[in-house]
């Protein structure tokens, strides 16, 4: 009995589907529509440079209306659509002046001489206005709460009301042309062309700005452009344009930027820039040697040491100016980059000397280390616990606890032996790893427990070069 029940569904399933693929009417549909698509104009540039509207539908497609034709880009070609005198399910006109996805996510277009509403199999159906009222220049979801699907169209004289059942009523609302669906960016600069032939504009779901101009096509703007443009318009920026920035460093609400010969002081609330020569700061040795700094590092809000390649100062940050309240002697041998560890600044520096400064101090205190690995080239870095990674020639490591003045030398195990191991930069990540970087070697790591290194292989093998 079962398999008698089997036979006889399966012989229905045979018979509905035989009908379905060979009726007629569903035959002479499907050669419609292929035909139809077959003469859907598939481009790589628009129909038109002169572009009127644009928006997107739930499928994330791009919709482009033009002077010339309508056009739906995939992120790599457009399919075009236009007006055919012999074909009713096409566009009422090729000027398109308006476009709208309505809440149920139909897309309405609005032209020169009709409404229409797409469908979909490259079809769309159009919706005949009264008379004299075919010019298309706004459409809005209807703010009707009772019908959620209806919509309004105006051609800038009359409103009207188009209801789910395609009933059309005039209408109260007075709705505007509503082309420029976000706002340009401040600093108009980022435009392809002048704002003045700007005629359209769209934020997609990504962020990204569509702007469309009348004869010059579409630019697409990212929204990092647009973050990247908004955070560089400001004075630092602009007065240091083609300038070698060598060391950057925050201080309060300041932003400092030295150069081969001053340090910019730059007051990110009112904006007020100011610039101090290193040769009315720093001592020279011999003169008129040139003064390299190596970096800057905060003390506080508005306190700061320069260090440069042989002397310390403590400054302070007088109206975007920088004034000196200490310095100390002159060294000989060069120094290191400066690290801040609680209250004090530590230096590397040659001779087996790690020099520790208290602010306004310009004498240091002097920690002796008797590695032969040890000198100015040593990167500090101060790690989660407090204490301080000294990363020396040769890839050697030791350990400095600022509270002791004890150092111990780290073993770990795979460290490399060959190489040029020269020391870049020591970092410690939030989850204890250390990241070390040489010069020609490329980059390693060190596990949080510090008892594993191993290269990390995915960077090139080129030198590494500090940043920030």
């Amino acid at each position: 009995m079962k398999k008698a029940v089997i036979t006889i569904l399966a012989a229905m399933f045979c018979l509905l589907a035989a009908i379905y693929c060979f009726n007629p009417g569903r035959r002479a549909t499907l050669k419609v529509l292929q035909e139809k698509g077959k003469q859907t104009v598939r481009d790589m540039m628009l129909s038109s440079q002169s572009v009127t509207s644009i928006a997107n539908d739930r499928r994330e497609l791009m919709w482009i209306g033009t002077s010339a034709g309508l056009n739906i880009y995939d992120g790599k070609s457009y399919i075009q659509f236009g007006y055919d005198v012999k074909d009713t399910a096409a566009l009422p006109d090729d000027y398109i002046n308006v476009l709208h996805l309505d809440r149920k996510g139909r897309m309405w277009v609005g032209t020169q001489n009709g409404l229409a509403r797409y469908v979909g199999a490259y079809r769309f159906h159009r919706i005949a206005l009264p008379e004299h009222h075919n010019n298309i220049i706004a459409i809005e979801d209807s703010p009707e709460k009772h019908d959620s699907l209806a919509i309004l169209v105006s051609d800038g004289n009359q409103t009207y009301r188009i209801g789910d059942d395609e009933k059309i009523t005039p209408s109260s609302h007075s709705i505007q042309p509503n082309n420029l669906l976000a706002p340009l960016p401040a600093d108009h600069s980022i435009l392809r062309k002048p704002v003045e032939v700007v005629t359209a504009t769209f934020r997609d779901l990504g962020g990204n700005l569509w702007v469309g101009y009348r004869n010059a096509g579409v630019q697409i703007i990212s929204q990092n452009r647009i973050a990247y443009k908004e955070a560089n318009a400001n004075a630092l920026s602009d007065k240091t344009k083609g300038i070698a920035m060598l060391t950057m460093a925050t201080v309060g609400k300041h932003v400092l930027a030295g150069t081969a010969l001053r340090v910019f002081a730059y007051d990110d609330k009112n904006g007020h820039l100011e610039q101090t020569l290193f040769k009315n700061l720093f001592d020279s040795l011999p003169k008129p040697r040139q003064i390299n700094l190596n970096n800057m590092v905060g003390y506080d809000d508005d306190h700061l040491w320069l260090v440069s390649e042989h002397q310390v100062l403590s400054c302070r940050i007088n109206n975007e100016r920088i004034e000196v309240l200490a310095k100390s002697p002159l060294f000989k041998s060069g120094l290191g980059l400066g690290l801040k560890v609680g209250n004090h600044l530590y230096v590397s520096s040659g001779k087996g000397c790690l020099l520790r400064f208290g602010f306004g101090k310009p004498q240091s205190e002097i920690i002796h280390i008797s590695s032969p690995h040890f000198d100015n080239e040593t990167k500090l870095a101060k790690l989660n616990d407090g204490n301080i990674l000294l990363f020396m020639l040769g890839m050697h490591l030791a350990v400095l606890s600022p509270e002791t003045g004890k150092i111990r030398d780290m073993k770990i195990a795979d460290m490399p032996q060959e190489g040029s191991l020269d020391p870049v930069f020591a970092k410690e990540d939030s989850y204890g790893n250390i990241w070390l970087g040489t010069k020609r070697d490329g980059l390693y790591l060190m596990n949080k427990e510090k008892t594993h290194m191993q290269r990390v292989n995915i960077l090139p093998q080129f030198g590494i070069k500090e940043k920030g």
